[in-house]
């Protein structure tokens, strides 16, 4: 049986063959000594320089800064502390066009390694989009796990002697994780909604059966909610935007964060 902290080095090591979008060098006492400008770009930081980042302490820096959930800094400060992983919402906006500017949810996994710079050990922060990585996993095990499958249960589909559509089911179920987002939306229905459920502009505390029933439906939540952007913006616009990896025309309270190891 592999156990869960085996799994977690798993995916430590399955993250770690992605290119991270940014990345963060601190001293052992998690000090700031080299810090990323596209964090800065990207997520409108207050310091604009990222020289003037240089010699801060990350930890009091999040600390002190009202965007970030109360609990923010003690977690993050003891991922830093076991060189662990997290998974982050933090807000953002990005710019349509020349007058739009639109708020946003950024999904960010973050790796922390020590590791050895100029013959001083340092602490690296990597950064990776989470729905970027999850968007790449979606398109390639579409092409190269589950369209073969489907080519040859074709071939094959004539020829089946003794059937048990309990077992097959049981047997290949694990297959829909790789199918195409289309198709998706109606496999994974109820993990879904578990995920997408807060962000439903009127939602009750819990998660209903009612809204797990409606809100991929034709005339359900989604739809009604897609008809009404559009009716804001250009269908070619909405496009573009839903393409980005991000969570669009959403926006935290406080920005927040897990341990994950």
């Amino acid at each position: 049986m592999i156990s869960q902290s085996t799994t977690h080095e798993m995916i430590k090591f399955f993250i770690k063959s992605f290119k991270p979008n940014y990345v963060i060098h601190l001293t052992s006492r998690n000090k700031i000594t080299n810090f990323d400008s596209r964090l800065i770009r990207d997520f409108q930081t207050d310091i604009k320089d990222p020289e003037d980042f240089i010699g801060l302490d990350i930890v009091e820096m999040v600390a002190n800064d009202r965007k970030h959930s109360p609990e923010y800094a003690e977690t993050l400060s003891s991922i830093l502390s076991n060189d662990g992983t997290g998974l982050c919402a933090i807000n953002a906006s990005f710019k349509e066009g020349a007058f739009l500017d639109i708020p946003s949810i950024y999904i960010l996994f973050i790796l922390v390694e020590t590791t050895t710079l100029g013959g001083n050990q340092i602490k690296e922060i990597k950064i990776y989009n989470y729905i970027e990585i999850a968007q790449f996993l979606s398109r390639i095990f579409n092409e190269n796990m589950f369209r073969p499958l489907i080519t040859l249960s074709k071939v094959f589909k004539s020829n089946i002697r003794e059937k048990s559509l309990f077992f097959a089911f049981e047997s290949l179920k694990y297959f829909g994780t790789f199918i195409s987002s289309e198709m998706a939306k109606k496999t994974n229905q109820q993990q879904l909604a578990d995920i997408v459920f807060p962000f439903h502009r009127a939602k009750s505390d819990e998660l209903t059966p009612r809204f797990v029933n409606e809100f991929l439906r034709s005339t359900g939540y989604i739809e009604y909610d897609k008809n009404r952007k559009i009716k804001e913006l250009s269908l070619d616009t909405l496009q573009r935007i839903t393409s980005r990896p991000l969570i669009p025309f959403n926006s935290l309270d406080r920005n927040c964060i897990i341990r994950i190891t």
